[in-house]
């Protein structure tokens, strides 16, 4: 990666984002236009700045630090985010006129953003929506959605079962809304948490997935987005990473 200073005047002064190191490490970028990128973001990072995360170690600083690099004249900035543990794919706009373009066709459902998960138990049916309205509720132990309280959003998950195995079911769903949240939410209130999910799933269960495979972080992966761009139909897929693949394997 160069490390010559950034000349364009939209960053100010030479930029220092990220550790370059870090960011060859954990930026990958998998799909790249002039428009946008798409990333392939690993489990543990951050899809931006905050509390208990690094400086330096979000998908937000080691994109500014990549653009300082490729003396970009606009920090390229996420269209959307992903939890932390959750990996996959994420749309980063390359210039201002683009972000808005891509957040708009978000809010329109014009972007078709599909995911893998493992849920406890078998759902009695293979195909089906969940719809309900969340509502952001905050506390010490973090932010959380309510499932149906007063002033919520409408929030819609479409899924369809991939592979029942014993005690659980691989699902691939289909976002119709995207709140916070909400495939985490959205699955626990069908009493069908996700595997390794800290703030809505079963204890215990974690605690002996974590001994039997291994599993040591959320599963739920970001696996395809899909929408149109100048004429030209984007498909960008992204396998469930190995440790999830291990998981499978073992049960």
């Amino acid at each position: 990666v160069s490390t010559s200073p950034n000349k364009n005047s939209g960053w100010g002064k030479p930029a220092e984002f990220s550790d370059r190191n870090f960011v060859q490490e954990h930026l990958n970028i998998i799909h790249e236009t002039a428009d946008f990128v798409i990333v392939n973001k690993p489990s543990g990072i951050a899809s931006q700045p905050g509390s208990g995360t690094r400086p330096g170690e979000s998908l937000v600083d080691m994109l500014w630090q990549w653009g300082a690099d490729q003396q970009m004249e606009f920090k390229p900035t996420i269209a959307h985010r992903l939890d932390q543990e959750t990996s996959g794919l994420v749309i980063a706009a390359l210039h201002g006129d683009v972000l808005r373009d891509l957040t708009r066709m978000l809010r329109e459902h014009k972007i078709e953003k599909s995911y893998f998960a493992l849920v406890q138990g078998n759902i009695s049916k293979e195909k089906g929506t969940i719809r309900t309205t969340l509502t952001r509720t905050d506390s010490a132990k973090g932010a959380k959605m309510e499932i149906d309280a007063e002033g919520g959003k409408e929030s819609v998950t479409h899924y369809s079962v991939q592979r029942h195995l014993k005690g659980f079911d691989l699902v691939k769903i289909r976002l119709e809304t995207g709140r916070m949240h909400q495939i985490r939410a959205h699955f626990a209130s069908i009493e069908h948490p996700l595997a390794g999910d800290s703030r809505y799933g079963d204890f215990a269960l974690n605690r002996d997935l974590k001994k039997l495979c291994g599993l040591q972080r959320l599963f739920l992966h970001s696996c395809r987005l899909e929408f149109d761009w100048k004429g030209h139909h984007i498909v960008q897929d992204s396998p469930l990473p190995k440790e999830l693949q291990e998981v499978l394997k073992i049960l």
